[in-house]
């Protein structure tokens, strides 16, 4: 599901398709199909590289990602350091830095937790198999 590295994990989600994207009240939901879900109360960072080259393309701060509903993903990378960085197909990136006590969390039932900070990332993974007493 992921590929550890020295500074970040790498989610193997290449292919799935965005099922539900919003920001509401500050936070940021993605959800994606088979149960891969990212919340965030931090300010999503978007660039629209789909018609112009990605230095050229003008970041924003997302107040709407509507636009991601049915699309694939591309790339799915978490640093370390706490940020996240999506690309998803035809050329949007999405980019969280939280900041002071702001927080993401990308879950995947049933498998493993993911939670950025500001300057840190924390991986928490858990098998379904019933341990045995």
């Amino acid at each position: 599901m992921f590929k550890e590295l020295p500074d970040r994990w790498i989610f193997g989600i290449r292919d799935r398709k965005v099922v539900q994207a919003e920001v509401r009240a500050g936070t940021c939901r993605i959800e994606f199909m088979e149960g891969f879900v990212i919340s965030a109360d931090v300010d999503v960072q978007m660039t629209d590289a789909s018609t112009v080259d990605l230095p050229h393309a003008a970041t924003e701060v997302a107040e709407d990602l509507t636009m991601l509903v049915g699309t694939e993903v591309a790339s799915a990378v978490a640093f370390k350091s706490g940020m996240v960085r999506l690309v998803f197909r035809p050329g949007y990136h999405v980019v969280m830095t939280p900041r002071d006590a702001e927080r993401i969390v990308i879950r995947q039932s049933g498998q493993f937790e993911w939670i950025g900070q500001a300057g840190k990332g924390e991986m928490a993974v858990w098998s379904e198999e019933p341990q045995s007493r």
